[in-house]
C-alpha cells in the first residue's frame, strides 16, 4: 500500500504540474499569435499611410526606401505594392510567399481635393515561424524550472507521506496482522496525536466493543444451534403432518364421493318417477337435494384433486393432440352456462396452432375452470378466450387469455386468489358461492405442466387470466411420469 500510495501521489502531482506547464505554454503560444497578428496589422496600417504621399508624387526612391525599411526593421519576408488594376508596382523580398507566410493587406489612399484617391494596396508577408521560435524558447526556458519544481515537490511529499501517513499505517497494519483470532483484548499504541492517533483510540474502543459483542454472539450462537435443532425436528414433523393430511383428504374424498354419486343418481331416478306420477309438489324439494349433492360432489372432487397434487400422486397423461379440436369441445360445454347469465362468448385461436404435446384433460380442466369463473362473476357481459403462440428463449409457448367484463378483483386481493380455500373477499363467497379451490388447482396444474398463470383486473371493469404453457410440456414438467 505504501508503494501504491507513493506512486499515486507522484502520478497525480506530475500530471497536475505537467498540465499546468502545458497550459502556460499554450497561453504563451496564444499570446504570441495575438501579438503576431496585432503587429502585422499595425505595421501594415502605418506603412500604408506612409506610402500614400510618395506614391501620389510618383517618388519611386522614397517608396522603395520605405519598403526596404519595412523588410529590414520589422522582420517582414516581403513587401509589395499593387495598383488598383492588380499589377505589382514595386516589390521587395521574396517573389512568391512561402506556406507559413501570413499576408497582411491594407489599401493605400491619398486625400486630394476633398476626395479619397485609391492608389492601390500594400501587401506585407510575415512568417509564422516567429511564433514557433518564441514558443520553443518559452518551452526550453520553462522546462528547467518545471523539472526542478517537480523534483522538489515530489521530495517534500515523499518525506511528508513517510512520516505522517505510511509509517503510522505500517505500524497499525503490523499490529492488526499480529492479532490472534478472537484476540480482542490487545490495544493499539498511539504514536501520533493526529488523525492516526484518533484512529488508534477509536480502534481500541472498537476492540473493547467487539470483545463484548463476541461474547454475546458466542452465547447466541449456542442458543441458535439449539433452536435450529428444534426447528429441524418441527419442520420434519410438519412435512410428515402435511403428507398425512393430504393422504387423509385423498382417501376421505374418495370414500365420500362414492355415496354422493349414489345420492345424485337415486335423486335423478326419483325425479323421473315423481314427474311421471304427477307428484309435482315433491319435485322442487328433490331438485334442491340433487343440486346440493352435486355441489358437494364438486367440492369433494376439488379437494381430491388438490390433495393428489400436494401429495405428489398426480399422473400426467402427456401425449400429442389437436388443440383446436379440444378447445371447440370446451366451447360446447361452457356455452350453456355462459348464455344462462345472458353473456356472449368469443373464441379466437392462432391459425398456426395445430398439435401440441401436453395433458389434454388437465388443459381442458383449467379452461373449464377459468371460463366457468368468468361466467359466474359476469352478467349481461362479454367473455372471450384468445389463444396465441409465442417464442420465449427459443422455445414455443401457448398464451391462453380468458377475459371478462365482470365484477373484477381488487389489487390487494390478486396475490391471494391462487391460495387454497381463498376468494377475493367474504362477500363474493356469500353471493356467488364456491370453495376457493378452483384457481389454486388451476395454478398447480399449470406448474405441473411447466407453465404458470397470472391475472390482471380492475374492480368493476373485469379481469384477464393469462395461462402460459409450453407447446411441448415434456421438456418442462418437473413431476416424474407416473408419480
Amino acid at each position: 500500500m505504501k508503494f501504491r500510495l507513493m506512486i499515486t501521489v507522484a502520478f497525480i502531482v506530475t500530471v497536475i504540474m505537467t498540465l499546468s506547464f502545458g497550459w502556460s505554454i499554450y497561453e504563451d503560444h496564444k499570446t504570441n499569435q495575438n501579438n503576431f497578428i496585432v503587429h502585422g496589422l499595425l505595421i501594415s496600417q502605418m506603412q500604408a499611410k506612409a506610402l500614400a504621399r510618395p506614391l501620389w508624387d510618383m517618388n519611386n526612391d522614397n517608396t522603395r526606401m520605405i519598403l526596404e525599411s519595412i523588410k529590414k526593421d520589422h522582420d517582414f519576408s516581403y513587401a509589395k505594392i499593387i495598383d488598383p488594376k492588380g499589377k505589382i508596382v514595386m516589390a521587395i523580398g521574396k517573389k512568391t510567399p512561402e506556406i507559413d507566410d501570413r499576408v497582411f493587406s491594407k489599401p493605400i489612399s491619398f486625400h486630394f481635393n476633398g476626395k479619397e484617391q485609391n492608389l492601390g494596396e500594400l501587401q506585407l508577408g510575415l512568417s509564422e515561424r516567429i511564433i514557433s521560435l518564441k514558443t520553443q524558447e518559452a518551452i526550453i526556458f520553462g522546462l528547467e524550472s518545471y523539472v526542478l519544481l517537480l523534483f522538489g515537490t515530489l521530495s517534500v511529499l515523499y518525506i511528508s507521506l513517510i512520516y505522517f501517513v505510511t509509517d503510522p499505517m505500517e505500524k497499525m497494519t503490523s499490529f492488526i496482522r499480529n492479532l490472534g483470532r478472537d484476540d480482542f483484548k490487545s490495544k493499539l499504541p498511539m504514536s501520533h496525536y493526529d488523525e492516526f492517533g484518533i484512529l488508534a483510540s477509536s480502534f481500541n474502543m472498537m476492540m473493547n466493543e467487539m470483545d463484548a459483542i463476541y461474547r454475546e454472539m458466542n452465547a447466541k450462537r449456542i442458543e441458535q444451534e439449539r433452536v435450529n435443532v428444534e426447528l429441524d425436528l418441527a419442520r420434519k414433523e410438519a412435512v410428515e403432518a402435511n403428507k398425512a393430511k393430504s393422504t387423509f383428504l385423498a382417501n376421505m374424498s374418495h370414500e365420500l364421493r362414492t355415496p354422493l354419486n349414489a345420492i345424485v343418481g337415486y335423486s335423478e331416478m326419483l325425479l323421473e318417477e315423481l314427474t311421471e306420477t304427477g307428484m309435482e309438489h315433491c319435485v322442487t324439494d328433490l331438485n334442491k337435494v340433487t343440486s346440493a349433492a352435486r355441489h358437494l360432489a364438486e367440492i369433494i372432487n376439488d379437494i381430491l384433486d388438490l390433495s393428489k397434487i400436494e401429495s405428489g400422486k398426480v399422473i400426467l397423461d402427456i401425449q400429442q393432440f389437436e388443440l383446436p379440436k379440444a378447445i371447440n369441445d370446451v366451447k360446447d360445454i361452457v356455452c350453456p352456462g355462459i348464455e344462462k347469465g345472458n353473456n356472449k362468448f368469443a373464441l379466437e385461436i392462432d391459425p398456426s396452432i395445430k398439435y401440441i404435446i401436453s395433458d389434454q384433460m388437465k388443459i381442458r380442466q383449467n379452461l373449464l375452470n377459468l371460463i366457468g369463473n368468468a361466467s359466474k362473476f359476469t352478467q349481461n357481459g362479454n367473455i372471450s378466450l384468445y389463444i396465441k403462440k409465442t417464442v420465449i428463449n427459443d422455445d414455443e409457448w401457448l398464451i391462453f387469455d380468458v377475459t371478462d367484463n365482470g365484477i373484477g378483483i381488487a389489487q390487494e386481493q390478486i396475490n391471494l386468489i391462487f391460495d387454497p380455500f381463498t376468494q377475493a373477499d367474504a362477500s363474493t363467497t356469500r353471493k356467488y358461492g364456491g370453495t376457493g379451490l378452483g384457481l389454486a388447482i388451476t395454478k398447480k396444474i399449470c406448474n405441473l405442466l411447466g407453465g404458470d398463470i397470472s391475472v390482471k383486473s380492475i374492480v368493476g371493469q373485469g379481469s384477464t387470466f393469462t395461462m402460459k404453457l409450453p407447446v411441448n410440456s415434456e421438456k418442462y414438467i418437473y413431476v416424474a411420469q407416473g408419480i
